[in-house]
C-alpha cells in the first residue's frame, strides 16, 4: 500500500463508431469537448498515468481560460479530485491559481486520511470475520484504489463494499453487531432470512463511523440478473493492502461487476469509467472471451458492452475486434451510449422514472424487462419491513403493503397534479 502527498454544461458532441477494431491508446481524448476545455482537462487527468501526448495537452489546456469553480465542482461530483491533484499539483503547480492548488491539495490530503481510516477499518474487519471462518471479498473502496491505481489516495472512497455468501450473512451481521457495529435497520432472524432472499445488501455502521455494506448479489433481485457472489468467488486473486493479503476479484469478474454497477447508476460518475479503463490498461492478458461468455450467461451482455463502449468513446480505450463486432451488432448500446454522453456533466440525479426506463433498456430480453417491473412493484423495501412487524406466516403481506404504499404515492402525486392544473385554470395560466 502506498500513499503520497507529493507536490509537484452539456457535452457538445461525441463519437460512437464501433465498426472498426483497434488497439489505440487512450489519447488524444476523442470525446469532442472543444468548447469545454475544463471538461477535456478533467478527462485527460482521469487516469493513473499521463503519457507524453497527454502531458503536453494538459499544459496547453492550462494556458487557456478555465472556469475553475466549474471544473473543481465537476471533479468532486465525478470522484476525480484526487487524480486531478495528482497530475496538476505535482506537475503543473506554477500554472495553477494559488487558491486552486491549495484547495486541490487540501481535498487530496483529506481523501487520503479518510482512505487510510477505511483501510484500517477493512483490515480489522477482515481479521474479525476470518476469526469466525466467514469468508468475504472486498471489491470497492481502498481495495479497488490499490488494485487499479496503486495508491489508496488516488480514488475517492466513502464506504466498504464487501461480498459475502448468502449462507454467511446472518453470522456476519451477528459478528459485527457483537463488536459494536450498528445495523442500518433492525430485522428479526426470520425477517433477515427473507431480506436475504429478496435484496442484495445490508448496511452497518462501525463504531468509528464507517459504513460497511455486506452484499450477496450485485444488484437487487428485481433486476433479474442471476449472477451470484458464489460465481464471483471463482478465480480470486490476492493483493496487499495495509500490509495484509486481501482477496480480490479476477480482472474479468471485476470488469463485469463494475460495468453492472455503473449501468445501475446510469454511469453518472466519470470515475467509474476511469476504473474500467484502468482494468484494461493493467491487464493486457484479460480473457475477453470469458468476460463476454460470463456476461451473456447472466443476461448482462448489454451492460458489459455499454461500459466498454463508453470508455472507447470518452477515453479512446482500445478494444479487441470481437468486442467491436458485438458493439456494432447491438444498436441499443449505441443509443444508450449517446444518452449517457449527452448528460455526462450533469451533477443532479436522474428522475426515478427516467432511471427505471434507462435500466430496462440495458436488459436484452423482454422477459427480464417484465420481471424487472413486476418484481420492483412487489419487492418490499426496508420502509415496509420497518413499518410493521409481522409473523413469518404473514410475510407475503409485506408485498401487499408495498403495492398499497405505491398506489398511495400515485394518488398523492395525481392529487398534486390536479390541484396545480385547477389553480392554473383559475388563474388563466393553463393555456395551450
Amino acid at each position: 500500500m502506498s500513499v503520497s502527498f507529493q507536490e509537484g454544461t452539456p457535452v457538445t458532441g461525441f463519437s460512437a463508431d464501433f465498426s472498426v477494431a483497434g488497439t489505440s491508446s487512450r489519447h488524444p481524448v476523442p470525446f469532442r469537448v472543444e468548447t469545454l476545455p475544463g471538461l477535456e482537462l478533467l478527462l485527460c487527468c482521469a487516469r493513473r498515468r499521463l503519457d507524453a501526448d497527454l502531458f503536453a495537452r494538459v499544459g496547453e489546456l492550462l494556458e487557456q481560460r478555465l472556469d475553475w469553480d466549474v471544473l473543481l465542482s465537476l471533479a468532486n461530483a465525478h470522484g476525480l479530485s484526487p487524480l486531478l491533484y495528482w497530475h496538476l499539483g505535482r506537475n503543473f503547480s506554477p500554472l495553477l491559481p494559488s487558491s486552486v492548488a491549495e484547495g486541490l491539495q487540501d481535498l487530496f490530503q483529506h481523501n487520503a486520511r479518510r482512505n487510510l481510516l477505511l483501510t484500517l477499518e477493512l483490515v480489522n474487519l477482515l481479521k474479525l470475520l476470518a476469526s469466525k471462518n466467514i469468508a468475504v471479498v472486498p471489491f470497492k473502496g481502498p481495495t479497488l484504489a490499490e488494485a487499479l491505481y496503486g495508491n489508496i489516495a488516488l480514488r475517492q472512497c466513502t464506504d466498504l463494499d464487501i461480498f459475502i455468501r448468502p449462507d454467511d450473512l446472518a453470522a456476519g451481521i451477528k459478528t459485527l453487531v457483537s463488536e459494536g457495529y450498528t445495523p442500518g435497520f433492525q430485522l428479526s432472524p426470520p425477517q433477515q432470512a427473507a431480506w436475504g432472499r429478496s435484496h442484495y445488501e445490508y448496511g452497518l455502521l462501525s463504531p468509528s463511523g464507517a459504513l460497511i455494506e455486506f452484499q450477496w448479489a450485485i444488484v437487487p433481485r428485481y433486476f433479474s440478473l442471476p449472477l451470484s457472489t458464489e460465481q464471483l468467488w471463482q478465480g480470486l486473486r490476492t493483493i496487499q493492502i495495509g500490509g495484509v493479503d486481501v482477496p480480490a476479484l479476477s480482472p474479468e469478474n471485476l470488469l463485469l461487476v463494475l460495468c453492472i454497477h455503473g449501468g445501475k447508476h446510469q454511469w453518472n460518475r466519470l470515475v467509474w469509467l476511469s476504473d474500467i479503463a484502468e482494468i484494461i490498461q493493467l491487464h493486457a492478458d484479460l480473457d475477453w472471451d470469458h468476460a463476454v461468455r460470463q456476461a451473456r450467461a447472466h443476461h448482462a451482455e448489454r451492460m458489459l458492452l455499454l461500459g466498454l463502449s463508453l470508455i472507447h468513446t470518452v477515453f479512446g480505450t482500445g478494444l479487441p475486434e470481437n468486442i467491436h463486432l458485438c458493439l456494432a451488432e447491438d444498436r441499443a448500446v449505441i443509443s444508450l451510449n449517446k444518452q449517457v454522453c449527452q448528460t455526462l456533466v450533469r451533477t443532479s440525479e436522474t428522475g426515478e422514472m427516467a432511471a427505471h426506463a434507462f435500466l430496462m433498456r440495458t436488459r436484452e430480453r423482454w422477459i427480464d424487462k417484465v420481471h424487472y417491473v413486476l418484481r420492483f412493484i412487489l419487492t418490499p423495501t426496508s420502509e415496509e419491513w420497518s413499518l410493521v412487524s409481522l409473523p413469518k406466516i404473514f410475510f407475503p403481506l409485506y408485498s401487499v403493503l408495498r403495492v398499497a404504499r405505491g398506489f398511495l404515492k400515485i394518488g398523492i402525486l395525481a392529487g398534486r397534479w390536479a390541484r396545480k392544473r385547477s389553480v392554473g385554470r383559475a388563474t388563466g395560466l393553463d393555456g395551450a
